[in-house]
C-alpha cells in the first residue's frame, strides 16, 4: 500500500496517491448509481401495475 508520510515522500507521491483514491472512489460511485439504474429498471418493469401503463396508455389504466 501507501506509505503515508515518509521522510521521502514528496508533494509528487501525494497527488498520485490522492488522484489514484479519488478515480478509485469515483469509479466505485459509478457502479453504484448503474446498480441503483438496473435495479430500479427491473422493480420498474416487473411489477405489473407499470407493465401495464407501458402497454396501453389508457386514462383508466391507471
Amino acid at each position: 500500500m501507501i506509505k503515508a508520510f515518509n521522510r521521502n515522500t514528496t508533494i509528487e507521491d501525494l497527488v498520485k496517491s490522492r488522484i489514484i483514491l479519488t478515480g478509485i472512489g469515483v469509479t466505485f460511485f459509478q457502479l453504484i448509481i448503474i446498480w441503483n439504474k438496473m435495479l430500479w429498471m427491473v422493480y420498474i418493469y416487473s411489477s405489473p401495475s407499470h407493465a401495464a401503463n407501458a402497454q396501453n396508455r389508457e386514462p383508466g389504466n391507471w
